[in-house]
């Protein structure tokens, strides 16, 4: 279930959600922080954690991304730069359980066209359901494709490397594409090291942003914690929740 129960364990202590919110601009004042979004309205906080996707960060404000007020420090800039944002796509296909033509028992399953390898939702309590994960360059190529042109090409590929001996396979039932790269709420679905990074840059990432501001009792925070941002894991979402349980 992920991470559902979580999600559902704070609704139920009252903690008010807004969804359908796109945020457009963030400012930090002495004042508090404001938050303006797409439709125009704008939401006063005391604290703003930002944890949208490296992608999203990496967008110029008039190209998707967000405006930030005073802006971010040289530092965090600098990490958001420097730290690569990648694409893997999924094509999840769904069959009646009975039609499964592949291989029920292994996880995973291979095949010589590099441009994907299959998760086995057979063997995950999933009948009849096929992932296939799309990796770079293709996966980013592919975005450009509709789902018809996909399976296609899929198909034929599925046929050769899991049923040769039948005649054909049916289609499936359902089809889910992701398109993770032209996603305006994430352009991207993973984060990692580029060349020229150094350690600094993720602790620099998920470092407070606080303004330069005069003293005051409580000075707003702007909290940064991007998925990918904490050090021991890149790229999984493990590690930012187990930090963001630990304070």
């Amino acid at each position: 279930d992920g991470y559902s129960d979580f999600l559902i364990n704070y609704l139920r202590k009252g903690v008010r959600v807004l969804t359908h919110q796109h945020v457009k601009r963030i400012e930090h004042t002495a004042g508090g922080a404001s938050l303006s979004m797409a439709d125009g309205s704008v939401l006063a906080a005391d604290y703003v954690i930002v944890t949208v996707p490296l992608g999203v960060l990496k967008r110029d404000p008039a190209d998707g991304g967000i405006q930030f007020e005073p802006e971010l420090s040289q530092s965090k800039r600098e990490a958001i730069n420097v730290l690569g944002m990648g694409t893997e796509n999924k094509v999840v296909m769904r069959w009646a359980a009975e039609d499964a033509f592949w291989p029920l028992d292994p996880p995973y399953l291979q095949c010589t066209d590099q441009r994907f390898r299959f998760l086995n939702g057979h063997a995950f309590g999933k009948p009849g359901v096929l992932t296939a994960m799309v990796c770079p360059p293709f996966s980013q190529t592919m975005e450009t494709l509709t789902d018809e042109e996909i399976l296609r090409d899929l198909l034929p590929l599925l046929h050769r490397a899991f049923a040769p001996s039948l005649p054909s396979i049916p289609p499936p039932l359902d089809v889910r594409v992701t398109r993770w790269g032209i996603d305006p709420f994430s352009y991207g679905s993973y984060s990692y090291d580029a060349y020229g990074w150094k350690t600094h840059h993720r602790s620099d990432l998920r470092a407070a942003e606080l303004p330069t501001l005069p003293a005051r009792d409580h000075t707003p925070e702007l909290t940064k914690a991007p998925a990918g941002a904490p050090v021991p894991s890149p790229a999984t979402t493990t590690t930012p929740f187990k930090m963001g349980s630990e304070g």
